[in-house]
Formats: structure tokens, C-alpha cells, sequence
């Protein structure tokens, strides 16, 4: 497909995603990206836009020992515009409480694959935290553990040359 402004060649992987002009001729705004690290392997990014990204990735670089720009006393540049628009929501014992309330009445209903959805749920929209989702997992584990299965175990009788051929398997003719 030819550029609808520029008439240059677009390529086949941008015409199917819909587009009908180059990158260069482009009006529409790129996205850019922050790392979030939640711990050591939980990590996820988050999309914004690209003007803000490029701050927010540019304070958080490291420089010298480990020392993030944004976090240097002193001499560091000062900013000339506020990173804004992202903020991020931590979870509260409000927050805990009220998701804790609904897993106990889903318990009294015994439900406990509900309890255990409304939990992920709550931890997916980050209402809670991994350490809520713990303790909450635990309260319902404690009011509705999973059912024992018992088995029985028969034991069966060998004959008795099998029994001596196993214990004395290194003197046989075969592994000299």
C-alpha cells in the first residue's frame, strides 16, 4: 500500500494493523513504557505516553554506584516540568477489610471457589496486596480445607526367590 500524504511504500505489517500513512507521516502520538517491579520476579510494565515515559525511565537510570538520578541530593538537575498523570494505587487495611468481609460471607454461603475468585480479583485490581491475598487464602484454607482422601495400602507378598535374587543381585553370574 502506497501513503495516502507522502506516497511512499507502507510496510505490509503496518497496513494490517490498519494504518494508511508511513511513520514519518503519522499524526498519531507513540506509547512508551515504565518498568514496574512489584519484587524480584514479579515485573510488569506500564503504558503511557511517550514524552512522560522517557522522564520517568530517565530518573530512575542509574548513575555512578547505584544511586538513581532522581534520588541524587544536591546537585542534580532540577526538572523543569512535574512528572504527572501517574500515580499508583497502594492498598489500605479499608481495602483489606472489605474484601476480607466478602470472602467471610462467601464462606458462610460455602463457597469457596467463589472466595478464592473474589480474592484474585481483588489482587488483579490491586484493592489488595500479595500479603492480603496470603492472609486471606489462609482464612479460607482454615474454614474450608480441602477433603482427605484416604487410601488403603495392601501389601502384596513376593515370591521368595524373587526376594533373594533382588538382595543378592551383585553376586549373580550376569553382572560379573
Amino acid at each position: 500500500m502506497i501513503c495516502k500524504s507522502c506516497k511512499t511504500i507502507i510496510p505490509q505489517g503496518r497496513v494490517d494493523l490498519g494504518y494508511t500513512e508511513c511513520v514519518d507521516c503519522s499524526t498519531i502520538e507513540a506509547v512508551g513504557c515504565v518498568d514496574i517491579c512489584y519484587h524480584k520476579t514479579g515485573n510488569t510494565i506500564q503504558v503511557m505516553d511517550k514524552t512522560t515515559a522517557e522522564k520517568i525511565n530517565k530518573l530512575s537510570q542509574r548513575a555512578g554506584y547505584g544511586i538513581m538520578r532522581g534520588l541524587r541530593g544536591g546537585s542534580s538537575q532540577k526538572s523543569s516540568t512535574p512528572i504527572t498523570g501517574w500515580t499508583v494505587r497502594m492498598p489500605t487495611r479499608d481495602d483489606f477489610e472489605k474484601v476480607g468481609k466478602q470472602v467471610m460471607n462467601l464462606i458462610e454461603l460455602n463457597n469457596k471457589e467463589t472466595a478464592i475468585k473474589t480474592i484474585e480479583e481483588a489482587l488483579v485490581s490491586r484493592l489488595i496486596s500479595g500479603s492480603h491475598r496470603r492472609q486471606l487464602m489462609e482464612i479460607v484454607n482454615t474454614f474450608m480445607p480441602e477433603k482427605i482422601v484416604e487410601r488403603t495400602v495392601t501389601e502384596d507378598i513376593v515370591d521368595e526367590e524373587i526376594q533373594f535374587a533382588f538382595r543378592n543381585w551383585k553376586n549373580s553370574k550376569i553382572y560379573r
